[in-house]
């Protein structure tokens, strides 16, 4: 996937229910993990935000590990769960590898957020 979007917008309309590779990546795991923004937000109309690899990676890790911040605030904006751990018990703050501390700030104001939420259900 080389980030451009009119072609991930083809792939969508002609079939959404796209396979995953052998390690479970998504194409949304794999716009992510690259920083193809304009991908990611083609692919987040028909793709589950907070669906997990074979590592138990969301797309939101896989952009964190990658230092990928403006995929990070996208995914953070369409309410991504921050607080989902992956085999190795780290969230995707935890695995963060961006030089913009805005970005960690941003994922922990979320986590705040998400957990008030779960406490009232």
């Amino acid at each position: 996937m080389k980030g451009h979007a009119e072609i991930v917008e083809m792939l969508n309309k002609a079939n959404p229910d796209v396979a995953r590779l052998r390690d479970g990546s998504s194409p949304l795991h794999l716009a992510a993990e690259g920083g193809h923004v304009r991908a990611v937000e083609e692919l987040l109309k028909v793709a589950f935000v907070n669906g997990c690899d074979d590592h138990g990676h969301t797309p939101l890790h896989r952009a964190s590990i990658n230092g990928n911040g403006p995929v990070v605030t996208l995914l953070l904006e369409v309410d991504a769960d921050v607080l989902v751990r992956d085999f190795e018990d780290k969230t995707a703050r935890d695995v963060w590898a961006g030089s913009d501390d805005r970005v960690r700030e941003d994922m922990q104001r979320q986590a705040i957020r998400q957990r008030g939420v779960q406490r009232v259900s």
